[in-house]
């Protein structure tokens, strides 16, 4: 069978290149792109009011704790609701007028208020589950600010481990300085750099060996102010009955000693002879605590150990 005839072409006129006078070759092409340019700002197909930001991220919200919508969040004031909405937090009264929500509270005066104290009396129970997981921050070293009891947890600076978050005194709510605090009997040098500095506990004195400014030193007690004049442990206490450090009191063995010590246990001690301690006082304790002493792991069954030691930081 014969094949019908084949349609013929009719040319397409010109669409976008109204220059006739060019031959095909020299037409330039009607659909292709400028190349990108990357200094170039990108062009939007939009009105400049409807442009959405590129990177800016939605602020998260937090959530209230299931039944506890009706509650007030942080700067509202909780004195009409007694409660919380969000997780970890406790209605906080400053006076007889205004409470807020915190995580903890700090009684006193808080930097950037006015002058009037809080009293930080709970008004109504703490809502359950925990505060909100915080971005990770790097730790503060050594002569850093720190800041370990704000409010919330997102503005807390935590100090590196081994080391002390010191606040001054007298002024609450400011924050701390990171610092290596040791206990009695350590090396301690406050003349190095607050980078590399290493401090006494309350009630300890860094004493540095005379002529020698710069050096290290040892901490040790000191006395209670106008007790200058008593006795320290192990020197005996009958002639002065009175002890130099805090929290201590002249306690009688016999008639002929007595000696400086937190507590007494009526009875023989470890490590003396076999005369037995009447524990009788001689004299008044001493004002003050006893020097706050360096967390120390427990003796396990089979190790040494002594928890009737005169001082706290043998024990």
């Amino acid at each position: 069978p014969s094949l019908p005839e084949p349609e013929k072409c009719v040319p397409l006129k010109p669409t976008c290149n109204s220059d006739t006078s060019l031959t095909i070759d020299e037409k330039e092409p009607l659909y292709e792109k400028e190349p990108l340019d990357a200094k170039k700002p990108l062009e939007w197909n939009w009105p400049l009011d409807e442009k959405e930001p590129l990177d800016e991220k939605e602020p998260l919200e937090q959530a209230a704790v299931p039944g506890y919508e009706h509650c007030s969040s942080p700067g509202e004031g909780c004195m009409s609701t007694m409660c919380c909405k969000f997780a970890g937090m406790t209605c906080f009264e400053k006076n007889a007028h205004w409470g807020d929500c915190m995580v903890t509270c700090v009684p006193g005066v808080h930097e950037g208020e006015d002058d009037k104290p809080w009293t930080c009396k709970e008004r109504g129970e703490r809502t359950p589950g925990k505060e909100p997981i915080e971005e990770e921050k790097p730790l503060a070293a050594s002569g850093e600010a720190c800041n370990d009891v704000a409010i919330l947890a997102a503005f807390r600076t935590y100090c590196a481990e081994g080391l002390t978050c010191d606040y001054p005194e007298n002024t609450p709510g400011a924050s701390g300085m990171c610092k290596k605090i040791v206990g009695y009997g350590y090396k301690c040098n406050t003349a190095l750099p607050p980078a590399e500095a290493v401090y006494c506990s309350t009630g300890l004195q860094c004493e540095i060996p005379e002529n020698m400014p710069g050096a290290s030193g040892i901490c040790k007690q000191t006395a209670v102010p106008g007790y200058e004049h008593c006795s320290m442990p192990g020197e005996g206490c009958m002639s002065t009955m009175c002890c130099k450090l805090p929290g201590m009191t002249c306690f009688e063995k016999n008639a002929h000693w007595g000696d400086c010590m937190e507590t007494c246990v009526p009875g023989l001690h470890e490590g003396e002879d076999d005369k037995p301690w009447t524990c009788k006082e001689r004299g008044e304790r001493t004002p003050g605590k006893e020097p706050i002493e360096e967390e120390k792991p427990l003796a396990a069954s089979g190790e040494a150990c002594n928890d009737v030691a005169l001082l706290a930081a043998f024990r």
